[in-house]
């Protein structure tokens, strides 16, 4: 008996569906829950920013945040858990609710530290130097008031797992 040509459609749709199904769940799990990454845990277990190995010239850590489904294909990069030529001193803080991760700098040439760049949760929003802000001062000042709202920064800085232990 042969099979009509609407049915044969019909299985090759289902098909493609559930073939694309499939793979936006691998890159949703992917991405979400990387399997070669270290998560640095906050006061919000939802609110998800791990450490992941970055392959480079120089071997580092690079700090991702995941916030599905806003950072659906791509996780966030935040910044690197250590770049010696550029800064001496990078530290990452959580705000005292959980909802803002952020990063503080200070550069070799500087004497000043900075808030680099942060990820808020709640708005699910960067704020970064490169993304919106002219100057680093108004970048500074922008993550510091972020903070103060959400009851300031966590007493200790985040651990960022070291390269080494990838």
């Amino acid at each position: 008996m042969k099979k009509s040509p609407k049915k044969l459609g019909l299985k090759l749709i289902s098909a493609f569906i559930f073939i694309g199904i499939s793979i936006s769940f691998y890159v949703t799990r992917r991405n979400f829950f990387p399997s070669e990454a270290r998560e640095i845990l906050g006061p919000i277990k939802g609110n998800r920013v791990f450490a992941k190995k970055i392959e480079s010239r120089d071997a580092t850590v690079g700090i991702m945040v995941s916030d599905w489904p806003y950072t659906f294909f791509k996780p966030y990069f935040l910044g690197e858990g250590e770049w010696p030529e550029k800064f001496s001193t990078i530290e990452y803080f959580w705000s005292a609710d959980g909802s803002v991760f952020a990063c503080r700098v200070k550069e070799i040439e500087s004497s000043a530290t900075l808030w680099e760049s942060a990820y808020d949760f709640e708005k699910h929003a960067v704020i970064a130097q490169d993304s919106s802000f002219l100057k680093k001062s108004d970048c500074d000042k922008a993550i510091a008031n972020l903070l103060e709202a959400r009851g300031g920064k966590s007493d200790s800085a985040a651990m960022i797992p070291d390269v080494k232990n990838f």
